[in-house]
């Protein structure tokens, strides 16, 4: 097993912005308000606080019922259930059912390896779910309905250099399961390609590992939001190379298309290569956090270098500006919201809005984004108490 947390490191030191985090038991709480449409995660100090939000008309949502958990949980959903694996700094994984009235009730918890640090969950059915053990070099396989882990399927021998590819993000498409291996060296440092690995849904057995050297850093850690499948059954899978601190290595897209299992070699779209407009020298980085909405179109964070302080100040320059993104015409469009922390950076699609989960001068809250009218609220529609790390759409 890779020294805990080498390759989470540069992740924490940006999206935590240096708020001294630490390993907590597991959740306890009692069930949130409301009726939920939505699940927010909120971040306060070295934990998170996950609950669920009435519409976003509710105004206010307080933590005074929430659950609270370790920090940066990777959380997904799947109908009325809500998933959440300790990601960074356990080895569990818990369940909580949304009732009729929105209220989240306790399920069960199932425990992976020791320090095995699960990531994404990705739903075959009700009753198989695949695991990233970032730490150790497996995919595990649980049933989420009983919550009991079936098997592992130990990827070790697909590692670049040591014995842990570090399995991140994952998505199923007509029967595989392809996973995003970052493919960590240590704190700052990866192996300077993409990798995916592609498993066979039926049988649980590796059919291949494919990579590309364009970028590096290939998936995220926190359930789902830089791999994805189109309209078309394409797959795009977002190298986010370093968060930018890799001399040398580009972020980017890639494509593996509808029916085919190798990198699309006339694909590749990074935001360094684009002008962005009406932000300092029109550069950014990197794209941080995702939503896929339909068509081509992103909506995200982009890192804009100009915002940075010099020499950087983590806990509070706001350097995350949203952005709807084009990935056929590679054009990107500014939101007129101000920019973020990197602690509030949530984003999802609501009733044929975005929702921004943000930490920015006019307030910690959600706001919105018409895609119909490109209207946005200039206050929070909903303030929170805490960043919002993380807003699901159930």
């Amino acid at each position: 097993m890779k020294i805990m947390m080498k390759a989470s490191i540069v992740f924490i030191g940006i999206l935590l912005m240096l708020t001294g985090c630490k390993k907590k038991d597991t959740p306890t709480g009692t069930d949130p308000e409301g009726v939920g449409d939505l699940l927010l995660v909120a971040h306060i100090e070295a934990s998170s606080f996950v609950s669920t939000v009435s519409n976003l008309e509710q105004g206010t949502a307080t933590n005074k019922k929430s659950i609270e958990t370790v920090d940066c949980p990777a959380v997904v959903l799947f109908g009325d259930m809500v998933l959440w694996a300790e990601n960074m700094w356990g080895d569990k994984i818990h369940r909580y059912d949304r009732a009729d009235g929105g209220e989240l009730s306790y399920v069960g918890t199932v425990t992976m390896p020791s320090a095995s640090c699960p990531s994404d969950i990705v739903f075959a059915s009700a009753t198989k779910a695949y695991v990233a053990l970032y730490q150790v070099g497996k995919i595990a396989v649980i049933n989420p309905t009983d919550m009991t882990k079936t098997k592992e399927i130990d990827i070790s021998s697909y590692a670049v250099g040591d014995a842990c590819p570090d399995p991140a993000e994952m998505v199923i498409r007509d029967g595989k399961l392809f996973v995003s291996l970052q493919q960590a060296i240590s704190m700052f440092a990866y192996h300077d390609s993409a990798f995916v690995l592609i498993i066979d849904v039926a049988k649980d057995s590796v059919e291949k590992m494919i990579t590309d050297e364009r970028t590096c850093m290939a998936g995220d850690r926190t359930g789902g939001v830089s791999m994805f499948v189109d309209d078309a059954g394409d797959i795009y899978v977002y190298g986010i190379a370093a968060f930018g601190y890799q001399p040398g290595s580009k972020d980017g897209f890639l494509r593996i298309k509808k029916g085919e299992t190798e990198f699309d070699p006339g694909y590749f779209f990074s935001i360094q290569d684009i002008s962005l407009p009406d932000v300092p020298d029109n550069k950014g980085t990197y794209v941080y956090n995702l939503v896929y909405t339909g068509g081509s179109t992103v909506y995200g964070y982009v890192n804009i270098p100009g915002y940075m302080s010099a020499p950087p100040d983590y806990a509070n320059d706001r350097p995350y500006q949203p952005f709807k993104i084009d990935l056929s015409t590679k054009i990107a469009e500014k939101i007129e919201l101000s920019p973020t922390i990197g602690r509030g950076v949530g984003v999802c699609e609501y009733k044929n809005k975005i929702v921004f989960g943000m930490s920015s001068v006019d307030g910690d809250g959600l706001y919105t984004y018409d895609m119909s009218t490109g209207k946005v609220s200039t206050a929070p529609v909903v303030k929170t108490t805490g960043t919002p790390l993380y807003i699901k759409a159930f």
